[in-house]
């Protein structure tokens, strides 16, 4: 049965009823029925931006919402010639960040990459990320609206569109950005002997002293005999000739459990090896660098390497050996095994002999460390002789205040 044709607009029915032709047009839509919309609103903003020649994170919304979503018909939304991008960004309970721009190629300069937001779900609890592209105030003169996936109980006909979280207000404490972060801290439980860049002496560039964080002092076999060298602002210890530093008193004793050593190889032309030597009363071990073949030999593995700073990772426990290059952190060497005879008690480490390695900073531990604190001494050690010393954005270092509600 067919619906019955409202009256005319002049019918008593119709002025009576003035209901009847919507009534009749739910029965009979002229089009397809719509439901409202939950949106966003970015508000208005003005943020003064200091330019290091890359993009920083300015300001930032946070926002809590009902449900997850996605965004909605974006093109409609974004501004004419923006001086910032625009970023969302959330969190899983677990501290994983996803982050997408909404728009890229207005001048920005990320050194990691940013991915455009092409429909993804987006969690409920997240954050607008306001990011400069030049020296000028990032600035949104009117508030921007974006349409999400979710939608109302009913349609267009009989009610609008409806927000679906406000902010949280705008944050812009961000002033930290810049700085470079403080060095991990490496485990300290088993640690004997552990010399660091602080407690080199070196009036002149010559080297007098090398202390231990415990107070066992290093010194030169022959006074003026080695020199400390900077290289990517960090010192090295190169001996000139056949001369060495030396502690031929050890107090610690087992301290060849797990041993880190950063060096800088291939540091002169002279043809002669470079020896790190571990005497004790059954015998010694070595490292050794040999310049006219490249060749590093560890524990008795021979490694060819390319000239430039490395961290040595040996477990004399498991007997393994891993090697890594701090300028990009990738394991050049990754647990290679090898085989040894008893070392005995310690008494006396050398290390020197001609030019061809620097001797940076060495950390020996009585045990083998776990693998999770292992890594954190090569993370530490990647940190502090890491090849590329520039300050770059810090993507995911944020003030508390900033960081959305996890999800």
């Amino acid at each position: 049965m067919y619906p019955i044709v409202p009256p005319p607009a002049n019918d008593t029915g119709a002025q009576t009823f003035p209901r009847t032709l919507q009534r009749w047009l739910d029965v009979n839509p002229l089009s397809k029925l719509t439901r409202t919309s939950g949106y966003i609103t970015l508000p208005v903003f003005s943020q003064a931006v200091t330019w290091n020649g890359y993009s920083d994170i300015v300001a930032t919304f946070n926002y809590e919402g009902p449900n997850n979503f996605s965004l909605q018909s974006i093109s409609a939304a974004l501004p004419l010639n923006p001086n910032y991008v625009l970023c969302i960004m959330w969190k899983t309970t677990s501290g994983t960040v996803y982050r997408y721009a909404l728009w890229l190629g207005v001048g920005e300069v990320f050194y990691f990459p940013v991915n455009l937001y092409t429909g993804q779900k987006i969690a409920k609890n997240f954050r607008f990320e306001i990011w400069s592209t030049n020296s000028t105030p990032a600035v949104q003169t009117t508030a921007l609206t974006f349409y999400t996936s979710v939608l109302g109980g009913q349609d267009y006909r009989w009610a609008g569109d409806f927000v679906l979280v406000t902010t949280d207000g705008q944050n812009n404490s961000f002033n930290n950005i810049n700085t470079v972060p403080g060095l991990p801290t490496p485990p300290q439980t088993g640690i004997n002997l552990w010399l660091t860049q602080a407690n080199i002496v070196a009036p002149g560039g010559l080297v007098t002293t090398w202390t231990d964080t415990g107070g066992q002092v290093f010194t030169p076999d022959v006074s003026n005999t080695i020199v400390a060298a900077s290289f990517v602002g960090r010192t090295y210890l190169i001996p000139t000739t056949s001369h060495y530093m030396k502690n031929t008193s050890l107090t610690n004793t087992t301290i060849f459990g797990h041993v880190f050593i950063s060096l800088l190889i291939g540091s002169s032309a002279a043809g002669n090896n470079s020896v790190f030597q571990y005497s004790g009363t059954t015998g010694n071990y070595f490292i050794a660098y040999s310049q006219p073949t490249n060749t590093l030999t560890v524990c008795g593995q021979a490694f060819v390497l390319a000239q430039g700073s490395y961290i040595v990772d040996i477990n004399n426990i498991a007997n393994t050996i891993t090697i890594v290059n701090p300028a990009n952190g990738s394991y050049v060497v990754n647990k290679q095994s090898y085989t040894h005879s008893a070392l005995g008690t310690p008494s006396s480490l050398v290390f020197g002999y001609y030019g061809t390695v620097g001797w940076a900073e060495m950390m020996f531990y009585t045990n083998a460390l776990s693998a999770t604190n292992e890594n954190a001494v090569i993370n530490y050690l990647i940190q502090e002789y890491n090849n590329n010393v520039s300050i770059m954005s810090l993507p995911l270092t944020f003030p508390s205040t900033s960081q959305p509600t996890g999800n």
